[in-house]
Formats: structure tokens, sequence, C-alpha cells
């Protein structure tokens, strides 16, 4: 099994696709949702590794973290149900949960997670027993499962990635110690992916225009779609406002031209006879023909 680490374009932003693959011939066996947990301001995790789980032989540990500027890092385990089938979603060109185009994903369309620890400004604590222990926390996106020790209890090494950073510790290794009732929930069974196919897939919904796929870009389609009918309606105002603008001056202007005229003096056109107006206009015809 693999994922990406973040949302592929298109998709939910907290939304990733995890992929099973026949090891043996590299072919796709199917894709499942998987939601990653957010921020209190709505920034979702980074989906960093897999490790096989150490009670259920269906499960696996995800591994999620991400980073704020002031808080520091936050990593949180979980336990991930392979063995209730999710939908599989290989056909599926986005995954959105917000009813934009593409695929609607449902709540029980993702794949079922529980929480193991959370690790955060220098505590890690036990999802089960709330117990907290003071390690200093960092940029953890590396884990492996090892043999375990007396009474049950799995290891799990994760390693950082320091990024060359001299703001961080350095590479370090930390190995923590699993508790046995760290399990999914779920009963295990032989062949977890081959209930994927068998559920019906998820078929992407029909139409989509292009604005409705602007819209739904970034995960922000309510406020795209807010942004796109405020500027609808400025448009309508400002082709408004420009007819009455150009009619008002049109009217001036007509205004202007009758105050000129009567500055001339009241000269009537039709006082000027086409007698009065015939030898001029003849020999300025002439002159013209003659120039001509």
């Amino acid at each position: 099994h693999t994922t990406p680490q973040a949302a592929l374009s298109g998709d939910a932003a907290d939304v990733r696709r995890v992929m099973a693959f026949q090891a043996a011939t590299g072919a796709l066996l199917a894709m499942a949702a998987y939601r990653v947990d957010s921020t209190a301001d709505g920034r979702a995790f980074g989906l960093v590794e897999f490790a096989r789980h150490p009670a259920v032989p269906t499960g696996l540990l995800a591994l999620e973290r991400t980073y704020r500027a002031g808080a520091g890092n936050d990593i949180r385990l979980h336990a991930v149900d392979l063995a209730r089938p999710p939908a599989d979603v290989t056909d599926c060109e986005e995954l959105r949960s917000d009813g934009c185009s593409g695929c609607l994903l449902a709540p029980d369309d993702a794949l079922e997670k529980a929480p193991i620890f959370s690790w955060s400004a220098g505590e890690l604590t036990s999802a089960a027993s709330g117990r907290s222990f003071p390690v200093a926390v960092d940029n953890y996106e590396a884990a492996c499962l090892l043999p375990g020790g007396a009474g049950g209890e799995a290891w799990l090494l994760l390693v950082n990635d320091d990024n060359d950073s001299p703001h961080q510790i350095g590479t370090q290794f930390v190995l923590v110690a699993l508790e046995s009732n760290a399990s999914a929930s779920a009963e295990p069974s032989e062949i977890p992916v081959s209930a994927w196919s068998a559920r019906a897939r998820l078929q992407a919904r029909g139409g989509g225009r292009w604005w409705q796929r602007w819209a739904c870009g970034s995960g922000q389609g309510e406020a795209r779609a807010a942004a796109v009918v405020v500027a609808a309606v400025l448009l309508v105002l400002g082709a408004v406002a420009c007819c009455w603008c150009r009619r008002r001056l049109s009217a001036k202007q007509r205004l202007q031209r009758g105050v000129n005229m009567d500055s001339t003096g009241g000269v009537d056109l039709a006082d000027m006879t086409p007698a009065a107006a015939g030898p001029s206009t003849g020999h300025q015809s002439a002159s013209s023909g003659h120039e001509s």
C-alpha cells in the first residue's frame, strides 16, 4: 500500500488516495480514500508513512504530520482498518465532499481509522490511556515496525527529516512501545483488498462546467462561488452606471449646442435663399472641378 503525502489536484484538501498494488506484478488492484486530520485553523495534515499493524494482519499504522509557525510540529499515529471495504475510487478523477463536480465522497466511503497517539508541544500522548511522555517533537516522517519486547509490546521506530535546518534538532530516532490494545476496530480477513473491488465503485457526477471546476479547485468552493456571484453583480452594476452616464452626457451636449446656437445672434438658416447661396456654391463647385 502507498499514498501521496498531499492531496492530488482536484481532490478535497483532507483526502488522500491509498493505492493497493500487486507486489509481484506491480498492477494496481484498487484505490481507496483516506481522510487526514486537520488543525484548528483548517490546515490538513500530510500522510507521510504506512507501517504494518502489529496486532491486526489486515491493518496499517498511518503516520500524519503537520507544521505551523509558532506552534511547531504536530505528529499523529492512527490504526487504519482495511478489513471494512471502502468504496473503490479508481475511476474518480476528483474526490470531493462539498457538492462540486467529481465523485461525491460520503463519510462511509473513506477508510476507517482510530487514533493511537498524538505528539506536539514536546509531549507524546497516548489516545488509549491519556498518559503523556515528555519527548521533543520534530518533523517525523518515517516509521518502521520492529520485533516487540516482553509483555507483547510492539516497537515502532520513528525518524525525523531535519531538512538540513539549524533550527531543528538534527536527525533523531525515537523508539515507541505500542500497547497491545492499539488495534483496529475490525476483525481480520485474509485478503481485504478483494472487498474493495466487490463494492460498487464511486462514479463521477455528471456535468461539471469550467466555472464549476474553477470554483471547486482548492477546497474553497463556497468562497470561490461567492466571489463569482459578487463579480457578476458588480459587472452588471457597472454596465448600468455606464449607460446612465452616457445618456446624461449626451443630453448635456445637446443642451450645450442649443445654447451656442442662440448666442450667434439668432441667425435663421431659413433666411438663406437658394439664390443667395447659388453663385457662391456654383463658383466653388467650378473651382473644385477645375482643380480636379
